[in-house]
């Protein structure tokens, strides 16, 4: 008996805190921020966007951004967003709590142009260039004027600093580098799925990795948390995860789900927005506006600006030029047995 518990260890789906195993495939993107970060540390420093529904991975590009940033000689000041705060407040705040910064200053900046020149390493320490970056840009009190009033403040500025946003909305602007987190494609999801078990005696058959992948709308976080869910249920001597193993555990999945992730977000959004979900619901494979805008009563231009605002929070996702869908076919469900 002590053998297979042996053999079955800890969870492999639960990512590591100090390595990049929070990121989920994604080289093409991993690429991009590494040549982000060579502009930085050459002196051409510019601002990078990264944009992805909850669960994307965001935060976790961010935090590789950091590290690497840092590994290569960059000074890199790392901040969140705190909900309601204007570029005022977060200015002053990210003055507050930097370490090892000379002062530059004898009261903190009063906004993000001010800010901009006291973000220098220690008196007597090189760095290879200026890194700020920003988690959830969307918490600031207007996310899409804050960017741009950092823009203008960024190429007026002397001191040449890097600055990188995480954000969830859509946001289209010519002179912005924007990095789109996309969902998993099935190779980069087999890929994640044989590199966690390949420790283990366990494997997961090519169907049930198929079908979690379409149920989770190829969600990185969704898809992982799911195939933690599915080895935490398994039988010490179960060797192969069947998608038999995944539809069996399904209404458990669902539930930890529900508390941890969908009731929270759905609790959150307002009634006008939860009829347009619960019209979607059933579509999984999507629905346009004008569908939509027959089944809940509403005109078109209310209609779509609801989907605006429920694409804004990543609720749903744009397929096509009028056509959206629910993010995942397992928050669908949800939404369904809300009624």
């Amino acid at each position: 008996m002590n053998d297979v518990i042996k053999m079955r260890g800890s969870n492999p789906f639960i990512p590591s805190v100090d390595e990049n195993d929070e990121i989920i495939g994604k080289k093409e993107e991993l690429r991009i921020l590494d040549g982000f970060i060579n502009m930085v540390g050459s002196g051409n420093p510019s601002m990078l966007l990264i944009r992805g529904v909850p669960g994307s991975g965001r935060s976790a590009f961010l935090r590789h951004l950091k590290r690497e940033a840092e590994k290569a000689g960059v000074f890199t000041i790392y901040a969140r967003a705190e909900k309601g705060e204007d570029l005022s407040e977060i200015s002053k705040r990210i003055y507050g709590e930097m370490t090892g910064v000379a002062a530059g200053q004898k009261k903190k900046p009063s906004g993000f142009a001010e800010l901009l020149p006291s973000l220098v390493p220690q008196e007597g320490k090189r760095a290879f260039g200026t890194l700020l970056i920003i988690d959830d840009i969307d918490a600031l009190r207007k996310p899409e004027e804050s960017i741009l009033s950092m823009e203008r403040a960024a190429h007026a500025s002397q001191n040449k600093v890097g600055i990188a946003m995480s954000t969830i909305r859509t946001i289209k602007r010519k002179d912005l580098a924007i990095l789109e987190l996309k969902p998993l494609g099935e190779g980069e999801a087999k890929e994640f799925v044989n590199k966690s078990l390949k420790d283990s005696h366990v494997r997961m058959g090519d169907e049930c990795i198929s079908t979690i992948l379409s149920d989770t709308g190829g969600n990185p976080k969704l898809f992982r948390n799911v195939c933690k869910l599915i080895y935490d249920r398994l039988r010490e001597n179960e060797k192969i995860i069947s998608k038999g193993h995944y539809l069996a555990y399904l209404p458990a999945i669902m539930a930890v789900l529900s508390i941890e992730w969908f009731a929270r977000a759905y609790q959150e959004t307002p009634a006008s927005e939860r009829a347009i979900l619960a019209a979607m619901a059933k579509d999984e494979e999507g629905i346009h506006v004008s569908d939509i805008s027959r089944r809940v009563g509403r005109p078109m231009g209310q209609v779509t600006a609801l989907m605006g605002r429920l694409l804004d929070s990543g609720q749903i996702v744009r397929l096509e030029r009028g056509k959206y869908r629910i993010f995942s076919k397992l928050y669908a469900r949800y939404v369904l047995q809300r009624g």
